[in-house]
Parts: structure tokens; C-alpha cells; sequence
């Protein structure tokens, strides 16, 4: 089975992924529950300097992660670089 993206405004495939297997999703949680146990003990400094990472990281890549946005929700490019932003 494989998870199409579909354009909703032209109905135009986009690309499609492959389903994972119940090993790997049960690989991913486990990787997902470690991650959220080392979270929830971090300071507010370290949590403050991952999410000012993060900040760079979308906003050097704004324009492209608002057209995939546009492209698989279909909604006007404008809001979606204001909500890449």
C-alpha cells in the first residue's frame, strides 16, 4: 500500500510513499519516546538554542516549504509562507 499526495486544487498526483511496516513503526516510536524522554529533562537554554535552530532552518527554506504547502493543501502561497514563518 502506498500514501498518494494528491494536488487538491488541480487533483494532479504529486508523489506517492511507500506504507512502513509494523517493525518500523514500532521502531519509530521507540526512537520518538527516547527523544521525548531527553526533551522533557532539558533546561529551557538547550530547548531555546534547538528552536532557534529550527527557526533558521525553516526560514532559510520558507519559499520551498510553502510551495510543497500550496501544493498538497492547496491553499494561496502567501498564507502558506506566513505559516512557514
Amino acid at each position: 500500500m502506498r500514501f498518494v499526495s494528491i494536488n487538491p486544487a488541480t487533483g494532479r498526483r504529486l508523489t506517492s510513499y511507500p506504507a512502513h511496516t509494523r517493525v518500523k513503526v514500532a521502531q519509530a516510536l521507540a526512537r520518538a519516546h527516547a527523544a521525548h524522554l531527553l526533551w522533557r529533562d532539558s533546561g529551557p537554554a538547550t530547548r531555546a538554542r534547538h528552536f532557534r535552530a529550527l527557526a533558521s532552518i525553516l526560514r532559510a527554506r520558507r519559499d520551498e516549504l510553502a510551495a510543497l504547502a500550496t501544493a498538497e493543501m492547496g491553499k494561496p502561497i502567501a498564507q502558506s509562507r506566513a505559516e512557514v514563518e
